[in-house]
């Protein structure tokens, strides 16, 4: 017998997608990136052409999760015969600069982190990479934005930014 996953029916749709002009720049991670500490379960990297005053790196780290089923209302009579999970963690850390063109002796740091973290059952080949970076992923980013956002300066991500989390309707 072959098993297949059953996804979550999609949402009902607003309308046709939006593109956000969201791109995936590619790192390189030889050329660009060193280990900076490494110990079991994490590896943190730093950008090599970032200043030492300003560094900007990557923290991975994964860590088993017992019981992936622990905190949601899954019936157990539908648990998989393994409940271990594993938990990945993909941070980006960078230090923005402000300057004034009026002041050349102004300058304001800006601290800045973005995380991602991976929740995933272990034991099952159908929740794989492909589901995670096509679907998961995605759903997870449409989240920052408002329904029919079309508008180039992102009135969900200013929300967030701004404290407000509930979404509007009107986009």
């Amino acid at each position: 017998m072959t098993k297949s996953l059953v996804t979550t029916p999609a949402n009902t749709a607003f309308g046709t997608p939006h593109t956000h002009n969201l791109s995936v720049p590619l790192i390189n991670w030889n050329a660009d990136y060193r280990i900076l500490s490494q110990s079991p379960g994490e590896v943190v990297f730093t950008d090599v052409l970032s200043t030492i005053d300003r560094p900007r790196t990557f923290r991975v780290s994964q860590r088993v999760k017992p019981n992936v089923y622990a905190g949601t209302n899954i019936d157990p009579s539908v648990y998989l015969p393994n409940r271990q999970g594993l938990d990945t963690l993909i941070e980006y850390r960078d230090v923005l600069t402000i300057t004034d063109s009026g002041d050349a002796t102004y300058r304001a740091d800006v601290p800045v982190k973005v995380g991602i973290t991976i929740s995933v059952p272990v034991g099952t080949d159908l929740v794989d990479a492909t589901l995670v970076a096509d679907t998961l992923l995605p759903a997870a980013i449409a989240g920052c934005f408002n329904p029919n956002e079309a508008s180039p300066f992102h009135t969900g991500m200013t929300d967030l930014l701004h404290g407000v989390l509930v979404k509007r309707a009107d986009g």
